[in-house]
């Protein structure tokens, strides 16, 4: 695991980071649920993203009220390992994955959308646990066998938290 410049950071607060020192321009979310890092990353207008896909199984009403005022962000209400049929190879500058928290689940998300990542994109993975355990212990265990030790990590919670999210350049 590597070192970030970060002591600890909220998930929210490190994809406005990637995507304004990247300058992101098309952001997937797997796992968005309830819109609640849209509304986050949207509600200043300071964001510019010239695509923006959330994809969840289970899409919520905030997602489409979200989508109103945005017209950037685009809505695929299908699992994850279909919707990635829908993104060209190549195509991402940053994706963010927060979807199935089942080992098999995190890493068929992983495999299926490290291709959509332009060259030099990343992937941030939410709901690692440093040291494995936890709540989600095959988010753990998927990142760790398909990254070894090749990523970075940041506290989510609170700066002493062991849950947070690992990240990778591509």
């Amino acid at each position: 695991m590597k070192k970030f410049d970060f002591f600890w950071m909220k998930r929210w607060s490190l994809i406005e980071f990637f995507i304004g020192a990247y300058k992101v321009k098309k952001f997937v979310e797997v796992g968005t649920f309830n819109a609640d890092i849209g509304k986050r990353i949207l509600k200043e207008k300071t964001i510019k993203l010239d695509f923006y896909l959330m994809i969840d199984k289970d899409i919520k009403k905030l997602c489409y009220d979200l989508q109103k005022d945005h017209p950037e962000v685009k809505i695929i209400k299908a699992l994850s390992s279909i919707a990635a049929n829908e993104l060209d190879d190549g195509s991402m500058d940053l994706i963010f994955i927060d979807g199935d928290h089942t080992y098999e689940g995190c890493k068929s998300d992983i495999v299926l959308y490290t291709p959509k990542l332009k060259k030099g994109g990343w992937m941030l993975i939410h709901d690692v646990h440093k040291g494995g355990g936890g709540a989600f212990p095959g988010v753990e265990r998927s990142v760790k066998e398909l990254w070894g030790d090749d990523y970075y990590f940041i506290p989510d919670e609170s700066p002493n938290s062991a849950r947070g999210i690992a990240f990778k350049q591509f």
